[in-house]
């Protein structure tokens, strides 16, 4: 990932930039093509819920913004997610999140995932796509649950993201613009996209 892309990522709308590289990929990779027009379904979805979700939210002092997250997850996005999933999703993941949504405690799926409990894989895809651009919305919001065992870490040498304690998804090096200047390296939260400034010389995995 470049600068640029790191700072707008972290700005109002990233929405334009991810479904322009989605496209990007989408022409230079056609062996990927199937996962990358599942995700270009879920870009207009996604970018909705992150646009119309009220942040900050009413009662987010007493609590009540978090359960209201998930309200608005179940209500307004999961649906969406479920029907551009159908329409664009390979087959065996079109049955699983079918079934899924059939049948499961949909708020309590939500829930769990937020508190990094385990899930099957259809459930984790579900509530993830659902739920993480509604956590980008509200960033920095101190509020979301940490990972089980984890206290806010805020300095470079920690694992978890400083703005919700989820998790990293990936890690990428920034161009420095000089030829012989090396860029810092950034994680990606897996929960609201932020991105944070990690040691080069550290597992993100185990911290060592």
């Amino acid at each position: 990932m470049q600068v640029l892309e790191a700072a707008i990522a972290e700005s109002a709308n990233a929405w334009p930039l991810r479904r322009e590289r989605a496209a990007e990929l989408a022409e230079r990779y056609p062996h990927a093509a199937e996962m990358l027009r599942l995700y270009q379904a879920l870009i207009p979805v996604q970018e909705r819920a992150y646009l119309e979700f009220p942040s900050p939210l009413v009662g987010e002092g007493q609590g009540g913004g978090y359960s209201k997250l998930i309200d608005f997850a179940v209500e307004r996005v999961l649906p969406e997610i479920v029907d551009a999933t159908v329409s664009s999703g390979p087959a065996r993941l079109r049955d699983g999140v079918i079934s899924v949504f059939c049948s499961a405690d949909l708020p309590d799926l939500i829930r769990r995932w937020l508190h990094g409990q385990s899930l099957t894989p259809f459930e984790t895809y579900l509530a993830r796509a659902s739920t993480s651009p509604l956590c980008e919305a509200m960033s920095p919001h101190p509020a979301l649950p940490r990972e089980p065992g984890r206290e806010m870490e805020e300095d470079s040498s920690k694992t978890h993201c400083p703005n919700c304690g989820g998790l990293p998804q990936v890690s990428y090096f920034a161009v420095s613009g000089e030829p012989l200047v090396s860029g810092p390296r950034y994680l990606v939260c897996s929960r609201c996209a932020r991105n944070w400034i990690f040691s080069r010389m550290t597992c993100a995995g185990c911290g060592e």
